[in-house]
């Protein structure tokens, strides 16, 4: 019996021998005495049951047509006078019912690679593919699913099989190594393609929805803001929106809100072309200016928005430059100091010196596994350099650069040459009111084989690493004892971890809690006073499967009978990481989830303009929906 997290008891069935334990078995005696017979006394030692199942089949596997005459001859000549049988996990299941009594109860994940390959640091390949999946399916039911909801309680009419064809677009993404990214440049390039329909589908149905709602709610230039969450929200919002005016500011209908603009840009306007009778006439259009706010909202209504005028305003505050090395809010002041970063919490007293800390590594891996280089060390980033600080009335921002000399390849490594620079623009920014940092890294990476983290400094010291799946909080050992693994286990059984978005680690009424957007892979570090997580930003590898890694000997996973290079799988270009910091008193399930829906739930805008056409899609596009009755305040429930 399996003992779930939420405390269900459930039917589990060890496949000690893989998916493939009975693949292309054959009637040959050798075949059926070596393998067959043996592997069947051992299941049934380990089981203690009469009836045991093996799966026949694997990966790319044909349906054997003599399958039925292979079970017949192995009937017949089984030394312990067992019956071969075409069976089901269902009906397997229904027999282990019947023989429940007694069983032992185990909990956990069963990643133990102790018969077979886990491929424990799967977690960073192709960080790219990994990340526009997960912003995709983000925004399907965060943004898209929401106002689908509200349209239909209004009586709009949505095509919603649109849905269901990009949720099988991403799923079609998602088959055996494609959920990890490991698999060859040209298939990868398919599921690209087919996120990208997924993306396309999911925005294109999300831009008319949100129109056609409008089109009742609003009058011209007026702001919607939505609201995702099951309960009504107060505070931070950011805004998109359009105006001629040089300074706005948004109004409820009563009051004015506390705005404050932390971008504004001046959009050329371009020409009309008008048909007279002299033939066409090109007239110039005045400028106008797009707006970034953020406003200060009071219970927009759950599930549901709430609409906004955009009115001419020098009431708004705006962001400037500052030479400041520091920002803070009420909560947190994060300094900069000597080429280090330190977070002060202002409520506890508790400061976390050098908070970031980033290191690169030679990957000496393949698209399966990372896999350290024989007499490599990390390199680590000493200092971090300030560029500029950004301050408000509601947010301020600090931007720093890490840069470090690395050697551009595995041979490079090897040689001991310094050949390429790994460059990392940081943006740190802290919101009034807000509990969390908010961190986003981008860089452009021009090295071969290798893997960058970023290392979060703690006051903390742990045995236990928590992060989030998707149903549940799961706690695994730190720093567990390799000592003789390969004795032991098909590869090495290191703490490097999968999430679904958070980690965290606690100790003694304090925790330290990371959210990422689309950072799949973390492991904590042991200090001498205290931890760190390491989120994995990214690896980079040129091989699809390579023999005898340092952390997984023997063949190479995937295909092994011959090289397939991936170099799409360096990851040479642009790209960009978020994730947020909190400190809090402690570390429970609620806590996590609070904070996660914070981060990654954040009400969303739409301005219903004739301003830009560019903004959202369908807006070069005219259609004609059916007027309702305007509801400057709407949730479905």
């Amino acid at each position: 019996m399996w003992h779930s997290p939420g405390g269900d008891d459930i039917y589990a069935y060890n496949l000690v021998h893989g998916y493939g334990a009975a693949k292309n078995i054959i009637p040959a005696d050798e075949h059926l005495d070596k393998k067959i017979f043996p592997m069947i006394e051992k299941i049934k030692e380990l089981s203690g049951l009469d009836e045991v199942l093996i799966p026949s089949g694997g990966d790319q596997v044909n349906i054997d047509p003599e399958l039925p005459n292979t079970l017949a001859v192995a009937s017949e000549r089984s030394p312990a006078n067992d019956i071969y049988s075409i069976s089901s996990m269902e009906s397997f299941v229904g027999y282990l019912r019947e023989q429940s009594e007694g069983f032992e109860t185990y909990t956990g994940e069963f990643k133990a690679p102790r018969y077979t390959r886990i491929h424990k640091t799967i977690g960073s390949v192709r960080y790219d593919i990994k990340k526009l999946n997960f912003e995709i399916e983000q925004f399907l039911l965060k943004k898209l699913e929401l106002v689908i909801a509200i349209a239909k309680a209004q009586g709009i009419t949505v095509h919603t099989e649109l849905v269901d064809i990009a949720w099988k677009k991403i799923i079609e993404c998602h088959a055996h190594d494609s959920i990890g990214g490991c698999n060859s440049d040209a298939t990868n390039a398919d599921i690209m393609h087919r996120l990208k329909q997924a993306e396309e589908i999911c925005h294109g149905l999300y831009n008319l929805v949100i129109k056609e709602i409008a089109t009742s709610a609003c009058d011209e230039s007026e702001v919607m803001i939505f609201n995702g969450q099951l309960k009504p929200y107060s505070g931070k919002a950011k805004v998109i929106a359009f105006s001629k005016s040089e300074a706005i500011s948004l109004f409820d209908g009563e009051k004015e809100l506390t705005c404050e603009v932390l971008n504004r840009e001046t959009l050329d306007g371009g020409m009309v072309i008008e048909v007279t009778k002299d033939g066409e006439k090109e007239v110039p259009v005045p400028p106008y200016y797009r707006f970034e706010l953020l406003v200060e909202v009071e219970a927009l209504p759950a599930m549901g928005y709430q609409v906004f005028q955009v009115l001419a305003s020098d009431s708004a505050s705006t962001v400037s430059a500052s030479n400041n090395q520091y920002i803070e809010n009420e909560r947190f002041k994060l300094v900069f100091e000597k080429g280090n970063l330190a977070l002060e919490d202002k409520l506890t007293g508790r400061s976390l010196p050098q908070l970031l800390t980033f290191e690169e590594q030679a990957d000496d891996g393949d698209s399966y596994d990372f896999s350290p280089l024989e007499g490599d060390t990390p390199l680590t980033t000493r200092e971090l350099n300030w560029l500029s600080t950004q301050t408000g009335e509601m947010e301020q921002s600090m931007a720093l650069q890490a840069s470090l000399a690395v050697p551009k390849n595995l041979e490079s490594r090897q040689q001991g040459i310094m050949d390429a620079e790994i460059v990392l623009d940081i943006q740190l920014t802290l919101n009034q009111g807000d509990e969390q940092l908010k961190v986003e890294v981008n860089t452009i990476n021009q090295v071969d084989d290798h893997r960058v983290r970023v290392l979060v400094s703690s006051d903390i010291q742990t045995d236990t690493s928590i992060s989030t799946q998707p149903f549940a909080l799961m706690q695994r050992e730190v720093a567990p004892n390799l000592e003789g693994w390969r004795e032991k286990f098909r590869e090495c059984p290191i703490d490097i971890e999968t999430t679904d978005g958070a980690v965290a680690i606690a100790e003694h009424g304090k925790g330290l809690i990371v959210n990422g957007r689309g950072i799949k892979e973390f492991q904590v570090i042991k200090g001498e006073r205290s931890d760190a997580i390491a989120l994995t930003l990214f690896k980079s590898t040129g091989r699809l499967g390579k023999d005898n890694l340092t952390w997984r000997p023997g063949r190479a996973s995937g295909i092994n009978n011959t090289v397939v290079y991936t170099p799409d799988a360096q990851l040479q270009k642009s790209m960009s990481f978020e994730f947020s910091i909190a400190l809090t008193d402690k570390v429970d399930h609620q806590t996590i989830r609070r904070l996660e829906m914070d981060y990654l739930d954040a009400p969303f805008s739409y301005q219903k303009q004739s301003l830009n056409s560019f903004e959202n899609r369908l807006e070069r596009f005219q259609v004609r929906f059916e007027t309702r009755p305007s509801q400057k305040q709407f949730q479905p429930f």
